[in-house]
């Protein structure tokens, strides 16, 4: 597999995420940058009929927002038809690799970092420098090179839709009501462990287990905190040993076996539009924080003071700023249209009456002029966001390359162990022992 790699300075990212989440009140919030009409459209893709695929994942609000975007779009490109299509998380991928396998990919895709390299080396995404360099992609006012994202071995495979860290997010009201001291900006597990069995006892608000997301983000953070990565160099085995992968399984057994946490068949009956913390069925959940704004707006509750906290245990460099997501261009977009997708693009980036529709919900935007409009006229639960991106950037570290091509062998062995734990089926030792006799296999079986 050729090997990736991205370069993503922490003293950059403290500098510009600073500013990012310090806007100036004064900015004008009315209109669109630069970019989004600073391209080089000839007279013949402005006029002649295009149709454009586009496709994403997400739930009810960030399907509703993004079409309206689409819509705002084609109210000023008139000649331009989109065909979107979104889907579940899960469902995604499955949907992306069947039409890779047809060459029947939409115009654009969403992408994710882990993913990224696979599609790379499979050829179904393609490089847009050449977009950028003729301004039908317009980075002109990004915050700075490291926020690309998608650019691997010095070419453009994908461009970031803004930056997210994995988090936990809390009802400090349900908190409040019952007595328990909230978490500190360095939440340790010891914290987490007492605020679980407190909460279980005193409101009957059960621990959301760590499968309510991908297991691998959790045993990442875990063993980045100690130092370590979630691969070697060489993509070709784990960059930590298996006494460290038993530590981050038995502090799932240990919740487990408390009895403060739900059952995993009430968290997988749960999706992001039938969130259990939005539903008051427990007193907070590790996601995404880019996926706050959706869990708020379901809960439709003013009353609910969110809060967000770093992942307990992640204050020593487990965490990091991640691209939200990455909008790339595929290869199944004929070559004549690849311009207007690189164009559709460079309008969602950098359009302020657009992002003022997205928020923060694919994360805080890498454009300057755009991110000071947002912050300017952010409602609580957006500042929310922003704030906890700034309280990251005190704490994160270099991000990992992505993922190798066994990433999501490795992702499912790990969440299929975990299950096994949460499920009773197999202790943590067992679970680790599976999990790393199997996992070499895959490294094996990949090193191709």
């Amino acid at each position: 597999m050729k090997k990736t790699s991205l370069v993503l300075c922490l003293l950059l990212v403290l500098m510009t995420v600073l500013s990012a989440c310090g806007g100036d009140s004064g900015t004008s919030s009315t209109g669109t940058t630069s970019g989004a009409t600073s391209t080089q459209a000839s007279s013949e893709d402005t006029t002649r009929p295009i149709t454009l695929g586009i496709s994403w994942w997400g739930g009810s609000t960030r399907h509703d927002y993004t079409n309206k975007i689409l819509d705002l779009y084609k109210s000023k490109n008139t000649n331009v038809t989109i065909n979107a299509e979104y889907v579940s998380w899960d469902d995604y991928w499955s949907s992306m690799n069947t039409k890779a396998a047809s060459n029947t990919l939409p115009s654009v895709m969403q992408q994710d970092y882990a993913k990224i390299g696979q599609f790379i080396d499979n050829g179904t995404i393609v490089d847009m420098t050449a977009q950028v360099e003729n301004k039908n992609l317009d980075l002109s006012d990004i915050k700075g090179e490291a926020f690309y994202g998608g650019k691997i071995d010095g070419k453009l495979y994908g461009i970031s839709t803004g930056v997210n860290a994995f988090c936990y997010l809390y009802d400090a009201t349900a908190l409040k009501d019952a007595g328990v001291t909230a978490p500190s900006e360095k939440f340790t597990w010891d914290e987490f462990n007492t605020i679980s069995k407190e909460m279980n006892e005193k409101a009957s608000l059960p621990t959301v287990p760590m499968i309510s997301t991908d297991p691998k983000f959790f045993v990442e953070m875990y063993v980045r905190n100690q130092g370590k990565h979630m691969y070697s160099e060489d993509n070709k085995s784990f960059g930590f040993d298996k006494a460290l992968l038993l530590e981050a399984f038995q502090v799932q057994e240990d919740l487990s076996k408390s009895g403060n946490a739900l059952s995993p068949d009430i968290v997988y009956a749960a999706n992001q539009d039938n969130d259990l913390l939005a539903q008051k069925k427990t007193w907070g959940e590790p996601l995404w924080s880019n996926q706050v704004i959706n869990v708020m707006k379901l809960a439709n509750d003013e009353t609910r003071d969110f809060q967000l906290a770093m992942m307990p245990g992640t204050d020593n460099g487990g965490i990091y700023l991640k691209p939200s997501m990455l909008w790339s261009i595929t290869r199944d977009c004929p070559e004549e249209d690849r311009n207007a997708a690189a164009r559709l693009i460079s309008f969602i980036l950098n359009d302020i009456e657009a992002n003022k529709l997205a928020g923060a919900d694919r994360g805080v935007t890498i454009m300057k002029k755009v991110n000071e409009a947002l912050v300017a006229e952010a409602d609580p639960n957006n500042k929310k966001v922003y704030d906890y991106i700034d309280v990251v950037g005190k704490y994160a570290t270099e991000i990992d390359p992505p993922e190798p091509v066994a990433g999501s062998e490795i992702t499912k062995e790990i969440k299929d162990q975990f299950d096994a734990i949460v499920y009773g089926t197999k202790t943590a030792q067992q679970a680790a022992d599976d999990c790393w006799a199997n996992s070499e296999q895959i490294f094996a079986n990949n090193a191709g």
